[in-house]
């Protein structure tokens, strides 16, 4: 009797012993719960103040090891959690502890997106699109150990955001309408996730990026665009288009957009003149006033000359009505090689800065046959959505059009007019070859953006005179006028 007391208890023993292995393992402790929350602000089309809001989702990531390199194999992995009318995030799929006693490190991500490339991931700004292009943060470094609490991610912005308020002068009887807001800037970037940092690219040539119309105007101005920046410097330009006319502010100092910061740019804007009004660079808990910066006015009107079919495709082309560096349409302007975009008053191949002639730097017919905006002297100067037009675009010009040999304000030149009878006047200006300029008054040659089909030392453009208009191809380094368009 006393030796199957003795071997009950011991079987009892074995089954306890058993028992509390299987209720705490040492690899199993339960699920990862999260609690997130923005530190700053997230941003939105309608103002500085936001939160997170039922239905928004975060990808949560966690890892074991070293706090600052993402493994490639991880304990959760891009899990979506969404955030419930009670305020409390729920995963699509359960996320586990990998051990009890070990520290775990995590990142969130708002909005939820698969990463790849955590030190380096691409990123391209969208802005008719900011529920994509939008970019929140959150890490957790400093390691946490499975406790049964939530997770704290405490969100902060990766990108910044351009605010432009407009005032207008009493000479509009009414609010005019504005057809566009842009800033010259770059789109792309890497983004390196544990340290929250955003490069902008450095090959992207920066071009017009378009700032939306918010909702509600700020306080004291007519009207106020608002939109995602990607973070960068050496941003300058912004541009206002209205009733055919583009008012182009640039500052001397550049425009700061810097990651987790606004900046606000208020303009006053004349019929005949735009005026600084204020720049601020705002935390989303603290604003920063900087000085005054330059206000300087270009003024581009244009017209619409009807729709042309273009390579088979038809379309609107507005062109300018002076040449660049000109201020009337009967000046003549300024004068260039093709593909540079700074005067000389010596057109030889020595100066030529693409090539001697024979070979070329750039432009040779297999890398580019139509110039990139940092050589196109229409965009590089007046920025928006300027350029100079192609060899087809002149060529529907020449052929859907009528030339007219006349005079404006005591200038010789060839008035062109289209089907819709709107026209623009092209000065005879003469061209420049090399230390000479020849021909002002009789003759005028245009560059297109086009390279010449057969010989890398020629680009397109159109020659006219009296009695001839001609599309050909000419040397490149002579200095020729330049029109721009835009679309």
């Amino acid at each position: 009797m006393k030796r199957y007391i003795t071997y009950l208890l011991i079987a009892v023993a074995l089954l306890a012993l058993s028992g509390c292995k299987r209720e705490a393992p040492p690899d199993v402790s339960g699920e990862i719960t999260v609690r997130a929350s923005i530190g700053d602000t997230k941003v939105t089309n309608l103002g500085d103040a936001s939160a997170f809001e039922a239905g928004d989702q975060i990808a949560v990531y966690a890892w074991m090891g070293v706090a600052t390199e993402v493994p490639a194999t991880r304990v959760v992995d891009g899990v979506k959690n969404t955030l419930g009318t009670d305020g409390k995030w729920t995963p699509e799929k359960p996320m586990l502890w990998k051990a009890v006693t070990d520290q775990h490190y995590f990142l969130g991500v708002f909005p939820a997106k698969d990463i790849t490339d955590f030190a380096a991931d691409p990123y391209t700004l969208n802005p008719a699109e900011y529920t994509a292009s939008d970019l929140l943060i959150a890490t957790n470094l400093g390691g946490v150990k499975a406790s049964g609490g939530d997770v704290p991610l405490v969100f902060s912005h990766a990108m910044a955001k351009l605010n432009v308020n407009l005032k207008f002068r009493s000479q509009w009887d009414a609010t005019p309408t504005v057809t566009s807001v842009t800033v010259t800037a770059k789109k792309t970037a890497t983004v390196n996730y544990l340290t929250k940092a955003v490069t902008a690219s450095a090959t992207e040539t920066p071009a017009p990026v378009d700032i939306p119309a918010a909702t509600t105007a700020a306080t004291g101005y007519a009207l106020s665009f608002s939109g995602l920046q990607v973070p960068q410097e050496g941003v300058t330009t912004v541009t206002v288009t209205i009733d055919g006319k583009t008012y182009v502010y640039e500052s001397s100092t550049g425009i700061p957009l810097a990651s987790g910061q606004y900046t606000t740019l208020g303009l006053i804007l004349g019929n005949d003149k735009i005026e600084f009004d204020g720049i601020s660079v705002a935390d989303w808990d603290e604003e920063i006033t900087l000085p005054n910066a330059e206000a300087v006015l270009r003024v581009h009107e244009y017209v619409d000359m009807g729709e042309l079919e273009i390579n088979g495709v038809k379309k609107h082309l507005y062109w300018a009505t002076c040449n660049v560096g000109a201020n009337n349409p009967w000046d003549y302007g300024d004068y260039f090689a093709w593909g540079e975009t700074a005067t000389k008053t010596d057109y030889r191949w020595d100066t030529y800065s693409m090539g001697d002639g024979s070979t070329f730097s750039k432009y040779t017919g297999s890398d580019y046959t139509t110039l990139q905006p940092e050589d196109d002297v229409a965009s590089k100067l007046w920025g928006g959505s300027w350029r100079i037009p192609t060899d087809a675009e002149w060529r529907a010009l020449c052929d859907n059009c009528t030339w007219t040999w006349t005079t404006q304000n005591g200038v010789n030149g060839q008035l062109v007019t289209a089907a819709n009878g709107n026209s623009i006047f092209l000065p005879a200006a003469g061209d420049w070859y090399e230390n000479g300029l020849y021909n002002v008054g009789d003759n005028c040659q245009y560059w297109s953006s086009s390279l010449g089909p057969d010989y890398p030392f020629t680009a397109c453009g159109v020659l006219f005179n009296s009695y001839i208009v001609y599309s050909g191809y000419y040397t490149r380094k002579n200095g020729f006028s330049v029109r721009p368009v835009t679309e």
